[in-house]
Formats: structure tokens, C-alpha cells, sequence
């Protein structure tokens, strides 16, 4: 699993992060399991015109996501009801490659996490 945080670039010439692309190995996304948990904090960074389209992807949607198991920088996806949706979509959910999650949805379910233990 690679992560890429996808920056824009603002006149000021200051990053402003966008979406973060999870890329799977060729085993590719373990639907067979309900859930998985990402490490947000690991990811190279790529300007946004640089992301391809060459690869299947899907947005993962704020519902979908969950708090993580494991404590910091982690949170949940829920690839049960992710695989759901897809059906519903009439897409075939082995045909994706790559998940994609907005940067201001990952924020906020940090943020959840982290007051949970303030």
C-alpha cells in the first residue's frame, strides 16, 4: 500500500493539502476483511495536476470512514459498506485499485479521535 497526499498550491506559494490517493499492491484492496485501518501520517506528496487517471479509483465517503483500533494517526475505512455502495453504483468493487479520501474528511475524524482522550 503506497499513500500520496495530493497538495495544491496557493498564490502565496503555500501547500494546501487535497486528497489523500491510497494506492494498493497487486493484491489490491482485502474486501474480504470489514474493515482496514490507514496510517495517514506516511504518504509522499505530489502536486494535484500530477495525479493520474490512468488508475481505477473511488472516493471514500466521510460515512465510510471510522475511528481507527490503533491510537494516532490512523484512521478506519469501512470497506463493508464502501463495497456496498459500489454495488449499488453497479461497479464491481475488484475493479478498483485505489481509494481516494478528502484531506478536511480525514482532519475531522482525527480530530473525533483525539478529543475522545482530552
Amino acid at each position: 500500500m503506497k499513500n500520496i497526499l495530493y497538495v495544491n498550491f496557493e498564490s502565496d506559494g503555500s501547500e494546501r493539502p487535497i486528497w489523500l490517493v491510497i494506492n494498493f499492491d497487486l493484491d489490491g484492496i482485502p474486501w474480504s476483511q470489514k474493515r482496514i485501518d490507514i496510517n495517514v501520517s506516511r504518504y509522499t506528496t505530489e502536486n494535484v495536476s500530477d495525479l493520474m487517471d490512468d488508475v481505477i479509483g473511488t472516493p471514500v465517503f466521510m460515512r465510510e470512514l471510522t475511528l481507527s483500533r490503533i491510537y494516532g494517526k490512523h484512521i478506519g475505512i469501512n470497506l463493508e459498506s464502501l463495497q456496498s455502495r459500489l454495488w449499488s453504483e453497479q461497479t464491481d468493487p475488484s475493479i478498483v485499485e485505489r481509494l481516494i479520501l478528502l484531506v478536511s474528511d480525514i482532519a475531522e475524524i482525527i480530530s473525533i479521535d483525539e478529543e475522545m482522550f482530552l
